[in-house]
C-alpha cells in the first residue's frame, strides 16, 4: 500500500530555525502533522518514504524515517529535471495560463512517480509526501500502474485550520 499524504509545504520543515519563526498556530499544526506522519509510519508499517521537498532543511517525514531507520528519498523535480522537461522554474507563481500550469504539474507528477518506483525497492508499504496539488494525481498514477494507493488529506482533520501557512487554502 502507498499512502500519499498531501500537504502545504510550509508544514514540512521541522528544523529549530523554522519553528522559532513560525507562529504558535503553525507550530501546533506542525505538531499534529508530525503525529500524522508518525502514526502513518507505524500503523502502515512503512518501509520507504518519498517526499517532494526542495530545501536542505530537515522535514518531519525525513526525521521520522530516520528514527525508524527507513530509507527516505527526495522525489521532487530537480532544476535539471525542470530544464530537461522545459518547465519554467517560476511556473507556479509566474504569469502562465492554468492549462500550462496543469500540464507542468502533470509532468512533475510523472517524475515523482518514476523517482518513487526507482527507489522503493522491495518495500510493500510506502509513504509519499507531496503538495496538495499533486496528492490526487500522484495517487491516480500509482493506481493506473496497478499499485494500491490511499490519499491522506489532513485538511479534513479536526486540527486543521486554513490560512496558517502561506498559500494554505
Amino acid at each position: 500500500m502507498i499512502y500519499v499524504v498531501g500537504c502545504n509545504h510550509g508544514i514540512q520543515p521541522r528544523d529549530e530555525d523554522w519553528l522559532a519563526r513560525d507562529s504558535p498556530e503553525a507550530n501546533a499544526q506542525k505538531a499534529h502533522f508530525a503525529e500524522l506522519i508518525e502514526r502513518t509510519i507505524q500503523q502502515g508499517e512503512i518501509q520507504f518514504v518519498g517526499e517532494e521537498w526542495g530545501l536542505s532543511d530537515t522535514t518531519t517525514a525525513r526525521a521520522s524515517a530516520g528514527t525508524h531507520e527507513i530509507p527516505w528519498v527526495n522525489i521532487n523535480t530537480s532544476r535539471d529535471d525542470l530544464d530537461r522537461l522545459g518547465i519554467p522554474h517560476d511556473y507556479v507563481k509566474g504569469n502562465f495560463s492554468e492549462a500550462q500550469k496543469r500540464h507542468w504539474h502533470s509532468q512533475r507528477e510523472q517524475v515523482m512517480l518514476c523517482k518513487l518506483k526507482e527507489n522503493w525497492g522491495e518495500a510493500l508499504n510506502v509513504l509519499a509526501v507531496c503538495g496538495f496539488e499533486h496528492m490526487e494525481p500522484l495517487a491516480e498514477l500509482l493506481r493506473i500502474d496497478g499499485v494500491a494507493a490511499e490519499t491522506v488529506d489532513y485538511r479534513k482533520m479536526d486540527w486543521y485550520r486554513a490560512g496558517v501557512f502561506s498559500g494554505d487554502a
